[in-house]
């Protein structure tokens, strides 16, 4: 046999080898069970997660940590809990897995005239939970109108969702209020004195805060205003 002939088909056997020995063990590093999950690591908020959550990701013990899609497991997740934001799956070679949930973060209580339950709602208007009395710190909205309003939904009606915005902008500007009242008049808000402010429900409300913080600033004592409207571009006081 000539020997360049000989030495072409080593290079070949060789390669083979090579390419054999290259393939068995990628196939075992992806699917072999050296990186199969064997632990979740994993946390709620600032809390270790409850049994339900980590019942559910116990179930996906033994699943490759490098080739598992985990995105389906997230929604699954979110849509048995609507307090759940966002999870995050962080692998830890060779076999756990950090598991990170954010949760939504309430602004208000929202109730309706129709119902004595009061719901929980993030900043976006997003219901997510029934209210509990530890969360009575939270500014409170009265809808007075429109449908009943249910958890893992987006408020639909305009003027609900436009009070939400209200509340948080009314906290930031440190404007102390007793509730949001959501009629079909419009939006109106009691502040701490008990005075009624009317706001609008489309126009701008960032400037209309800023006009009642100016009006607030300027009543004294024996001036109290029983009764303000802001929206409009000239302010109505009555006293």
């Amino acid at each position: 046999m000539p020997p360049r002939y000989v030495l072409l088909t080593r290079r070949r056997i060789a390669g083979i080898l090579f390419y054999t020995s290259f393939v068995v063990f990628f196939g075992w590093l992806f699917f072999g069970s050296f990186f199969k999950v064997q632990m979740f690591d994993c946390q709620k908020a600032d809390l270790s997660c409850d049994q339900l959550i980590q019942a559910e990701l116990d179930r996906f013990k033994g699943k490759s940590i490098l080739t598992m899609r985990w995105k389906p497991v997230e929604d699954k997740l979110i849509l048995a809990d609507p307090n759940i934001l966002k999870v995050k799956f962080i692998p830890h070679l060779p076999n756990k897995m950090e598991v990170q949930i954010e949760v939504r973060e309430a602004q208000v209580r929202i109730g309706t005239s129709s119902s004595s339950n009061m719901l929980l709602a993030d900043k976006e208007g997003f219901i997510f939970s029934l209210a509990k009395e530890e969360d009575s710190f939270l500014p409170e909205i009265i809808a007075q109108e429109g449908k009943d309003l249910e958890i893992g939904q987006v408020v639909d009606n305009l003027r609900i969702r436009s009070a939400v915005k209200l509340a948080i902008l009314l906290k930031e500007n440190f404007i102390s209020f007793q509730r949001i009242i959501v009629n079909k008049e419009g939006i109106v808000v009691i502040v701490s004195d008990g005075i009624p402010v009317l706001f609008s429900d489309q126009g701008d409300i960032a400037k209309e805060v800023t006009t009642l913080q100016r009006i607030l600033s300027q009543a004294t004592i024996e001036q109290k205003p029983i009764k303000i409207d802001v929206r409009y571009a000239k302010p109505v006081v009555s006293y």
